[in-house]
C-alpha cells in the first residue's frame, strides 16, 4: 500500500500537517481522491466524548479501502493518559486504531505516545513489495499440513514459516508450530504474537523470533531486536520466500 487519502472528520487544528508529511518522507504518496488511494487516513478530534465522536467519524469514512482511524486528544500534557480508542471500533476494515495528543499551540505533540502512534501507522501502510505473503483464513492444527502442502509456494526456495497468533496479551502462551511442519523446504518455523490495534506485540516471544529469523538468514545486526522493524528483515534476501500463516 503506497498511496494514501485522508479525511478530517472534525477541526484538527492543522495537527493531521505533520502525519501526512512524515509519511511523505517515507516514500509515501499523499493523494487527493479516496479511488486513487490504497488506504484511508481518517483523522478523529474529541471535542465531546470518544465513544459518540468516534461513532460519527465512522459515519463519514467510506467503505471499499483499508482504513486507520487517529483519533485525536486535545491537550498540552504529553504524559497525559487516554483509554484505548480500538476497543470503540469494530468495523473489519478499519485495520488500524491508534491515539495520538495534539494542542493548538503544537500541533502533535512530541511525546512516546505519537512516536509509538506513528510507527503503527508506517507499519500498517509500509509498501510489500518485497516479498511474497501467502495467507490462510485457518489456522487450526489440523489444516496446518493442508496448507503447507497445497497452498504454499512449490518448491525450489527455502521457506521460514511465521505463524502469528492473534491476541492482545505479550504473555500468552502457544506451542511449538514446528511440530507440526515436515517439509524439508521450510528451514524455520517460529511463533509470533500480534493484535490488530498493535501490530506485533512487544514481548519477549517476538524477540526471540526474530533473533531466529536473523541467525538463521545469518544476519548480524548491531540494532537491538526490539527496535527493529520486522519488515526491514523481511527485505534482506529477496531469494528467501517467506510464508505467513494467519
Amino acid at each position: 500500500m503506497e498511496k494514501f487519502f485522508t479525511i478530517l472528520t472534525g477541526n484538527t487544528l492543522g495537527s493531521h500537517e505533520e502525519i501526512n508529511r512524515r509519511l511523505t518522507t517515507k516514500g509515501l504518496t499523499k493523494v487527493t481522491s479516496s479511488a486513487e488511494s490504497d488506504v484511508i487516513i481518517a483523522f478523529c478530534p474529541i471535542v465531546s466524548r470518544a465513544g459518540t465522536d468516534i461513532e460519527a467519524a465512522l459515519q463519514q469514512i467510506p467503505a471499499g479501502k483499508p482504513n486507520i482511524l487517529v483519533v485525536l486528544h486535545h491537550t498540552f500534557n504529553p504524559d497525559y493518559t487516554v483509554p484505548d480508542s480500538s476497543r470503540l471500533v469494530t468495523r473489519e476494515d478499519v485495520k488500524l486504531t491508534v491515539d495520538c495528543l495534539f494542542h493548538e499551540s503544537q500541533g502533535l505533540l512530541e511525546c512516546h505516545r505519537n512516536e509509538a502512534a506513528f510507527k503503527k501507522i508506517v507499519n500498517i501502510i509500509l509498501p510489500m513489495n518485497d516479498w511474497e505473503i501467502i495467507e490462510a483464513s485457518e489456522a487450526s492444527e489440523a489444516l496446518e499440513h493442508k496448507i503447507l502442502e497445497q497452498d504454499s509456494p512449490k518448491a525450489g526456495k527455502p521457506v521460514i514459516l511465521v505463524v502469528l497468533h492473534h491476541t492482545f496479551n505479550p504473555d500468552y502462551t502457544v506451542p511449538g508450530s514446528s511440530r507440526l511442519v515436515t517439509r524439508e523446504d521450510v528451514i524455520l518455523t517460529v511463533d509470533c504474537l500480534f493484535h490488530e490495534s498493535q501490530g506485533l506485540l512487544e514481548c519477549h516471544h517476538n524477540e526471540a523470533a526474530v533473533k531466529e529469523i536473523l541467525k538463521k538468514l545469518n544476519i548480524h545486526s548491531e540494532i537491538a531486536v526490539s527496535s527493529v522493524d520486522p519488515r526491514i528483515i523481511w527485505r534482506v534476501k529477496k531469494t528467501m520466500m517467506l510464508t505467513l500463516l494467519l
